[in-house]
């Protein structure tokens, strides 16, 4: 394995320096678990050939599923024929297109947030790669597309279906407002329940002062039931940008039943977890949503993000107010000050508050089958070549948190 990754990179360094590019190594190295609780161990190393309006790079992909055991190529998840195949462990890993108006890039799925997140919140699907294209400016008017599909093998050759989720969204500046809409559905998936999702907002930015207003639906119908919802939510708030610091709130926010803040989030393709709340959902309340970033460049970045629904008694009797739904998320970065030892210390919380649970309750009990949790330090060994070692929530046994902890290598080595 070691000499067929050696001649792919050798051969891709001499065709970039015949070619006159830019060249980027992107070393990986991590564990993973899947949505089945399997973990493995995934290894990439994907050479970045760059041409300006093009960026290629043909990656080398396997995987063991322990250490010291058998290596299998590609990403974990192909068919157990495919993953014997060495052919395969060389797949396109990246590709992005820019023509100004018209671009296109496919590689593994960022993190994705629309507005504010009163429909989309982080919504990602690890190890997962899809198409994306632009239609239009970059920061200006324009209409974007994802597809959640990849290219599982080349022998046999297979376009296999990454996720369930396909959605497309339109920015429309209009002076000092900025107009954004969304539309999503996960008919391609082979979940029972199938979603129509869709939302807009509308933003007006004066210096750094923004006010706006988010609106969202969600339609689902789920085949083996024959129960079918509609559900609809609508924030306003206003926002702070002083590049420091970004603030961000919505107070005001009202959700009809059937309807929960940020549906499609990190859980959307881990079964039917975020499905089950838009059932329980049976009221109107009311709720809202805080975000808050800090961030000072080279030294520390710090956010947080707190949101909730308020619950009333019938015909929105106040007196009854019951607060449920807290779901709290942040993270933390610091650089180190000693030139010396160049390491980034960092750490990542979140929680969803179930039944009586309240975020009170972290006083007692930080920890809880519904918090993901861990902290690491990155130590950069040379310029673009960083080595982590993380320690991360695994479980729970009874009240009693269990820990694991991996290393992860990620770089970006520029030639």
């Amino acid at each position: 394995m070691k000499k067929i990754l050696l001649s792919v990179t050798a051969l891709i360094v001499i065709a970039a320096s015949v070619l006159g590019a830019g060249l980027s190594i992107n070393p990986y190295f991590s564990t993973f678990k899947d949505a089945s609780g399997n973990k493995y161990l995934v290894y990439s190393i994907t050479p970045i050939v760059d041409l300006d309006f093009m960026k290629l790079g043909i990656g080398f992909n396997a995987y063991q599923t322990e250490i010291g055991g058998k290596f299998y190529y590609g990403y974990p998840g192909i068919s157990p024929e495919a993953s014997n195949s060495v052919l395969n462990a060389l797949n396109l890993n990246f590709l992005e297109l820019d023509f100004g108006l018209v671009a296109g890039r496919y590689g593994l799925m960022p993190n994705q947030t629309f507005g504010l997140g009163t429909v989309m919140y982080r919504y990602n699907v690890p190890l997962a790669k899809a198409f994306d294209a632009r239609l239009g400016e970059k920061n200006g008017f324009n209409i974007k597309a994802h597809a959640p599909f990849e290219i599982g093998s080349w022998i046999p050759f297979k376009l296999v279906q990454s996720a369930s989720l396909a959605y497309a969204d339109a920015q429309i500046p209009l002076g000092l407002i900025k107009v954004s809409a969304l539309g999503a559905t996960n008919y391609l998936g082979k979940s029972n329940n199938k979603d129509v999702v869709a939302s807009a907002n509308a933003y007006f930015d004066l210096f750094g002062l923004a006010l706006g207003v988010e609106g969202g639906y969600i339609m689902t119908s789920n085949s083996n039931t024959s129960v079918n919802t509609t559900g609809y939510g609508v924030a306003a708030g206003a926002g702070l940008d002083l590049n420091f610091f970004e603030m961000r709130l919505f107070p005001i926010a009202y959700m009809s039943k059937n309807y929960v803040m940020g549906y499609l989030d990190g859980n959307y393709e881990k079964g039917s977890t975020n499905y089950n709340s838009i059932i329980a959902a049976d009221k109107e309340r009311l709720g809202g949503i805080y975000d808050v970033a800090f961030t000072i460049p080279e030294v520390i970045t710090a956010n947080i993000r707190y949101s909730y629904d308020l619950a009333v008694g019938e015909n929105f009797d106040i007196s009854k107010v019951q607060i449920s739904n807290e779901k709290i998320y942040g993270t933390l970065a610091a650089v180190s000050p000693f030139e010396g030892y160049p390491f980034t210390a960092y750490g990542k919380y979140s929680r969803s508050f179930k039944g009586n649970e309240h975020i009170v309750d972290m006083i007692q009990n930080i920890f809880s089958a519904n918090t993901e949790f861990e902290y690491g330090i990155s130590y950069s060994v040379v310029q673009g070549l960083n080595v982590s070692y993380v320690t991360f929530l695994d479980k729970l046994d009874g009240n009693n948190p269990v820990f694991g902890s991996r290393i992860d290598l990620g770089a970006e080595l520029s030639f």
